[in-house]
């Protein structure tokens, strides 16, 4: 079991986990996301103007490059690469043969001082060998765990707004701690397609059926909920909002007691979210804001993904080799545990 501990960088507004990569070890903060496989950091040859501006880059003795590149095109950005091999450290322990992109080219530019250096993609890709082995199956050949699995736990507070404020977290390989859970554990059979997705018997906001025995992508590198124009419109329509920019949606904090809760029924297990765990506070400088968990697609695609908002009131359960995603009330009560390696 590796327990890789979660922290939450209010500037790039993700969960990010600390790494050391290549020779002499360098440090990067990097997102472990369960909607991709693609795994990657930036480069320090790179002359890419959005690449050379940033403060950790990746430059090492003992890196292997291959002869493959990789274009990865996200939501909100792109990036383009040549795959190599090196040395990993994560949570204490060392695993040499570890694939990833050297990015070169970057687009658009990130924030200034992000604690956001790459992505690490979880998904088991059965189309494309690119980055096998997984971090998990990398995990397995060292013998760091012996369960082919992944445990996410992300834990916040209520601010003074009213908001949720994003604090910290752990990603357990290798175990479902029952610490970090309430009752028993749901699982969902995974569609089998290269982002595995589960299906839910329904969304609702309110009164507002939102989706009924739909499929939807469980992620944990997305900030929001993610949802068709239309319905999104609909929600926040049931919000009194302030202002809609392109991060999103900011609504009046004074009123979030009155807007609707969220239901999401898995497995004959109902979840019921309230709304101020829907609304985050965005701080910058001394200006406290608060944006809606939810976003609207970017393209016409009628289809959900289940980010954030929805993942830190839920302990989630990763299983590719069973096909399967767990789901359970989060209890972040408990302190984090401590890992114990199988050839401990």
């Amino acid at each position: 079991m590796v327990v890789v501990p979660l922290e939450y960088d209010n500037k790039a507004d993700m969960h990010v986990a600390t790494v050391q990569v290549g020779t002499p070890p360098q440090k990067f903060y990097v997102v472990l996301d369960t909607g991709s496989p693609q795994r990657w950091l930036l480069s320090a040859s790179s002359n890419d103007p959005n690449i050379k501006s940033r403060k950790r880059k990746y430059k090492s003795k003992t890196r292997k490059p291959t002869e493959t590149t990789v274009s990865v095109t996200y939501m909100s950005m792109k990036v383009f690469g040549q795959l190599v091999e090196d040395k990993l450290t994560i949570a204490g322990y060392t695993m040499d043969n570890f694939k990833f992109l050297e990015v070169t080219e970057m687009s658009p530019a990130l924030e200034k001082d992000e604690k956001f250096d790459g992505v690490f993609g979880l998904v088991l890709d059965m189309t494309s060998l690119v980055f096998h082995p997984t971090l998990l199956g990398l995990m397995q050949q060292w013998g760091l765990i012996e369960e082919y699995s992944v445990s996410f736990r992300f834990c916040g507070k209520q601010s003074t707004t009213g908001a949720t404020i994003f604090e910290r977290g752990d990603a357990v390989f290798g175990d479902v701690p029952n610490e970090y859970h309430y009752g028993h554990v749901v699982y969902l059979a995974t569609t089998p397609s290269r982002l595995p997705t589960v299906s839910v018997t329904l969304i609702r906001f309110g009164d507002l059926v939102l989706c009924r025995d739909c499929h939807v992508l469980i992620d944990t590198g997305s900030y929001y909920i993610i949802g068709p124009k239309d319905l999104i419109k609909k929600i926040h329509l049931q919000m009194t909002f302030r202002d809609v920019t392109e991060r999103g949606v900011y609504v009046e904090c004074r009123h979030i007691y009155t807007y609707p809760e969220l239901e999401v029924i898995l497995g004959g297990t109902t979840f019921r979210i309230p709304a101020d765990k829907l609304i985050m506070e965005v701080v910058r400088g001394r200006d406290r804001k608060c944006l809606s968990g939810f976003m609207q697609k970017p393209t016409s695609e009628h289809s959900w993904i289940l980010g954030m908002p929805f993942l830190h009131n839920v302990l989630t359960v990763f299983q590719p080799m069973y096909q399967r995603i767990g789901f359970a009330k989060v209890n972040c009560d408990s302190p984090p545990i401590q890992s114990t390696s199988v050839n401990s």
